[in-house]
């Protein structure tokens, strides 16, 4: 159980995507694992924030959920791919305690 346990109360899905014929990413499996998604996106607004490359949103996940940098997440039926992951620990510890997610918004093709 990880520190931010109670806070994580929203549904996601892992996306695993296989690339058709065509290039285009599909999806096929999906895993359910507990999460926390918060939209930043008003943060591009910001007068200060010229040449930043801003993520979309911020995902938090238990320290134990199996997912990388590139990984596809479903939040509210919409597609995120995870730019960065950060693996959030004490100052005394190396334990990670959990794992938070800069996400972009991800288009993923129509299965046929």
């Amino acid at each position: 159980m990880g520190v931010l346990t109670h806070a994580l109360k929203q549904s996601g899905k892992l996306v695993e995507a296989v690339i058709n014929v065509y290039g285009d990413q599909i999806p096929s499996n999906e895993t359910s694992v507990m999460c926390r998604f918060r939209n930043i996106t008003e943060l591009d607004h910001l007068p200060n924030m010229e040449g930043v490359d801003a993520a979309d949103a911020i995902v938090w996940f238990e320290p134990d959920v199996d997912i990388e940098e590139g990984s596809i997440i479903k939040v509210d039926g919409e597609y995120w791919r995870i730019d960065r992951l950060i693996k959030a620990r004490r100052l005394s510890s190396s334990a990670i305690v959990f794992l938070k997610a800069l996400v972009r918004r991800h288009q993923l093709a129509e299965a046929s």
